[in-house]
């Protein structure tokens, strides 16, 4: 959805901010595969215009979201940012920010080379595009999606048509 702003001096539309609802499904963390996921919705590409910052524009777009993800039957939310925006968030009322588990960690090539490149019958190399797909999706299926809540659960065509392009 966007928020349009009429210009006095144009006398045009112009686009002053924007959200974008995703339609996703998640797993409990159950540890089975059967009906131990839920639809939820992911909430991205939250934007404002510098010009028309202050305004409560996000705001607005961020309530107007939850209340179509609730009535869409979706039962819970995920969005995704910064922790330098955990405070903007909150402000925006009734949402809790938590920080998750994830982790980011800089590796060097020159770190990389140090490993061994085959220790114990395993080995290190690039996956291959789209061979590597179909084993990648099984990987995720039974590792992720049946043990950790909060997963987002891939759907064959997100494999087939996004990752296999990669």
């Amino acid at each position: 959805k966007v928020v349009e702003w009429k210009n006095p001096t144009t006398n045009e539309w112009e686009l002053a901010a924007s959200t974008r609802v995703f339609q996703r499904t998640i797993s409990t963390g159950s540890g089975s595969h059967a009906g131990k996921f839920i639809v939820a919705g992911g909430i991205g590409e939250v934007c404002t215009s510098d010009q028309h910052r202050r305004r409560s524009l996000s705001k607005m777009l961020l309530r107007d979201a939850i209340e179509s993800m609730e009535a869409m039957g979706m039962e819970a939310s995920l969005l995704h940012a910064s922790p330098a925006l955990q405070a903007v968030y909150e402000r925006g009322g009734n949402y809790k920010t938590v920080r998750s588990r994830w982790s980011v960690v800089k590796v060097t090539v020159d770190e990389l080379n140090k490993v061994a490149s085959d220790v114990g019958g395993y080995q290190i190399r690039l996956a291959s595009f789209p061979e590597d797909t179909a084993s990648l999706s099984a990987i995720h299926i039974c590792f992720s999606e049946s043990k950790f809540a909060g997963c987002i659960r891939r759907s064959d065509h997100y494999w087939k048509n996004y990752v296999s392009k990669e």
